[in-house]
């Protein structure tokens, strides 16, 4: 069994495997747009303090 299916037997999951690797595809680009985002505000902040 792979590790990704052992969440079955505990929850009713509605996505198959490829819609899964999708939407963890898609989660992971969105966290590096946040991380992206919070770079560009700090370094905005410490532009600001020079």
């Amino acid at each position: 069994m792979k590790r990704h299916n052992l969440i079955g037997l505990y929850f009713d999951v509605a996505l198959s495997y490829d819609e899964l690797i999708v939407a963890n595809n898609k989660s992971h680009e969105l966290y590096l747009n946040v991380l992206d985002i919070e770079d560009k505000v700090k370094n905005a902040a410490n532009d600001e303090d020079k």
